[in-house]
């Protein structure tokens, strides 16, 4: 850890919203009361800024109360948070979980987005983390098979998934 600061980088994985539609496409309006079923968060990884271990937390069967019960003090116990688009997407959905579960949400006074450093100061080809993780030489992300991956979390419940 640099200047005793606690760094936590962290990064979720959410589920998709369930619902009716009958048309696929750009520019579509889908009405929120066409929805069945609510997104949430399928997990949360994290690790401490000088460790090598990585921890995971992950929805219980479609419920993601418990992994919030068990991020958040680990969250409040960080002096600054680190993820890329984390600013714009985690930290937001990390606060409307939290809401809907009838939660406060915590105040997360310093967060470093990376995603935002990147558009601000460089100009790469791409500001995907795979890509500047791989221009950076520090490696790329894994093939996870895309959108096949997702219905087999959210629709046949397969646990290895």
């Amino acid at each position: 850890m640099s200047h005793g600061i606690k760094r936590l980088f962290w990064d979720i994985e959410t589920s998709p919203n369930i619902g009716f539609l009958w048309r696929s496409g750009y520019k579509l309006s889908i009405p929120y009361q066409n929805i069945i079923q609510e997104r949430a968060i399928i997990c949360v990884c994290y690790k401490w800024e000088g460790s090598s271990r990585v921890h995971s937390l992950e929805w219980s069967d479609g419920d993601d109360r418990p992994l919030l019960e068990a991020f958040m003090p680990v969250v409040l116990d960080a002096d600054e948070l680190v993820a890329h688009n984390g600013d714009k997407f985690d930290l937001k959905w990390l606060n409307t979980r939290l809401v809907y579960h009838g939660f406060d949400p915590k105040p997360i006074e310093r967060t470093v987005d990376t995603l935002a450093i990147a558009r601000r100061r460089f100009m790469f080809n791409s500001n995907r983390l795979d890509y500047i993780g791989q221009f950076l030489g520090l490696g790329q992300k894994i093939d996870t098979g895309g959108i096949e991956l997702w219905k087999d979390i959210v629709l046949n419940k397969d646990a290895k998934a």
